[in-house]
């Protein structure tokens, strides 16, 4: 979707598109009144319809409008116009931090750290008001031109302890897998040292111009964020001093009682690292000082000082680490068992606003209680773990009790950890994002001694499938499909679009998105070869193919490679 230029959207004449992502766009505008510019934020008309999306994207203007500091950008207004939710915030004339990593290299430590500092200062303030931004990375921080002076933006997935509604995307983990704790990924309590650990990822990344962690592969990296320690800063630029090595070690320790309680801190422990420190006498004998003594002696810095550190901000919640789950059905993605025992560990989680463990985005979930449909997490099926008298697999009667999968049945154990869409889609041998799951599925738990566990049900029966309620990986009866109008529907039943990729679904929502190629390895087969039959809508950061005219689909368009369509005219 474009919005032209000169056009007006809440009286806010656009005058440049400044960049988009998978839910929406911002627009350099013109404010309506005074000679001044904003950058008008926009969601798309997709999402408005879905209420997390509405209410996580009006979020971000409260919670903006609770901050005040000198490095975050402000909220001057929000609205809707035309079936278009907007916000108008301060316009930053000047280039993100990403951007400018790639195009200028490392930065100087004494830059790099005086970036830090100043974003530092601005999530002490945000975490004095009880908010974690739970999506600190370069994209995200705006260098105003001329000055260089950083700016913390983009509050789309901030965690306000104060909200009663959830706003995290069922299983989806909100934040940008290279940045976020370890506890944001596995689901552990969480509060202010995660966007420290952030912070230190930003500093490790100004330093050397790459990532801590800079594996590719999407279950490599999450596995080496959760038990891999970040390597040495000098064995990626010699040059850097130990001292400094040291400070963003600590930074980015797996455990955050071994952080720097607040970015002030570490911005502090920085400053002292990169300053010209004298030449220590030397003592015969006498044992040289570790790292961590060396980062945290007092050294000469420049004024101003950074402020004290404020208090360090309570956990936001307290379950434990969430259990793997056990797969029946070997998911697509899989390259090697050792994958998948990574990926049932670190994607297991459940990380809501409202039983949180971490954040969608560029911005994206939702609690659910019992009986819930997909789009929402189911968050009472946490088991305790061990044994259970209904195994991932097993089919299940209404009132829960095992049954022949063959024969007719209610709905099948899909985990026997966390109740999480990433558990679910594993378990159906999918890969978020591209196997985007209909709302129409059920959700709910069954309880087993010392626990629960997670069960799926499918809207339709499930013809005596000797594979459980689901069928087969193919999932016909799980894919997303719609109406001419809209409305989800089975894919079984006729039906005018296929949801084939769902960017805010994915791993990284904030990915490109070539819906041509995701169309073709849905289809499992080019594109271009049904071209004259289905068209292909890119809608923000989804893609849909659709029936030409005024025919319809009757099945699933997955994994059809060489079969034909199943295409027909409609009826009336």
């Amino acid at each position: 979707m474009e919005i032209p230029i000169g056009s007006t959207v809440g009286g806010y004449r656009i005058e440049q598109k400044l960049g988009e992502g998978g839910m929406g766009a911002v627009y350099r505008a013109r404010h309506r009144s005074l000679p001044k510019d904003v950058a008008l934020k926009v969601l798309w008309p997709s999402y408005l319809r879905i209420p997390q999306f509405r209410e996580r994207f009006e979020q971000e203007a409260d919670v903006l409008c609770r901050l005040e500091h000198p490095n975050v950008v402000s909220v001057m207004d929000k609205g809707e116009d035309d079936d278009m939710l907007w916000i108008a915030m301060q316009f930053v004339d000047g280039v993100d931090l990403h951007t400018a990593l790639f195009e200028r290299g490392p930065f100087p430590p004494e830059q790099a750290v005086e970036i830090v500092g100043a974003v530092g200062r601005a999530l002490d303030h945000a975490h004095e008001r009880g908010l974690l931004h739970r999506d600190v990375k370069p994209a995200n921080i705006m260098l105003k031109r001329g000055t260089g002076e950083a700016m913390l933006t983009d509050f789309g997935i901030a965690k306000d302890a104060a909200l009663a509604s959830p706003l995290t995307q069922t299983g989806v983990v909100l934040g940008t897998f290279a940045y976020s704790a370890p506890e944001q990924i596995n689901g552990g309590p969480m509060d202010g040292r995660a966007d420290v650990y952030s912070l230190g990822a930003v500093l490790f990344e100004l330093l050397t111009g790459r990532k801590a962690f800079p594996q590719e592969g999407q279950y490599q990296l999450l596995a080496a964020v959760s038990f891999e320690p970040a390597p040495d800063l000098r064995t990626v630029r010699p040059d850097l001093s130990p001292a400094l090595a040291a400070v963003v070690a600590r930074a980015l320790a797996k455990d955050p009682a071994q952080r720097y309680p607040t970015g002030a801190a570490l911005a502090e422990a920085a400053w002292t690292a990169v300053q010209p420190r004298p030449a220590p006498a030397t003592v015969p004998g006498a044992g040289q000082p570790s790292p961590d003594d060396v980062a945290t002696q007092e050294r000469p810095r420049p004024a101003p000082t950074l402020p004290a550190p404020p208090p360090v901000q309570p956990a936001v919640q307290q379950p434990g680490p969430a259990p793997a789950p056990r797969r029946r059905r070997a998911p697509l993605w899989i390259a090697a068992a050792l994958v998948v025992v990574v990926a049932a560990i670190v994607l297991g989680v459940v990380l809501s606003a409202g039983n949180d463990g971490g954040g969608g985005g560029g911005n994206g979930g939702n609690a659910a209680a019992t009986g819930t449909t997909s789009q929402e997490t189911a968050t009472g099926g946490n088991a305790s773990g061990g044994s259970t008298a209904l195994a991932v697999g097993t089919c299940v009667t209404e009132a829960k009790a095992a049954t022949a999968c063959d024969g007719p049945h209610a709905a099948e154990v899909y985990s026997d950890g966390e109740c999480t869409m990433a558990a679910l889609v594993g378990y159906l041998g999918g890969t978020p994002g591209e196997d985007p799951l209909t709302p129409q599925l059920t959700l709910d738990t069954a309880d087993v001694p010392g626990g629960a566990v997670c069960t799926v049900g499918a809207p339709q029966p499930s013809q005596a499938s000797s594979q459980g309620v689901l069928a087969t990986s193919a999932g016909a009866v799980w894919r997303r499909c719609t109406d001419d109008r809209g409305t989800d529907v089975l894919c079984t039943k006729p039906h005018k679009t296929e949801v084939v990729y769902d960017g805010t679904e994915a791993a990284d929502p904030t990915a490109a998105v070539d819906c041509e190629g995701r169309a073709s390895t849905f289809l499992g087969k080019p594109f271009e070869q049904v071209q004259d039959k289905l068209t292909l809508q890119p809608d923000g950061s989804r893609c849909l193919l659709s029936a030409r005219g005024d025919n319809v689909l009757t099945d699933s368009l997955h994994g059809l490679k060489s079969s034909a369509l199943p295409i027909q005219a409609a009826t009336d």
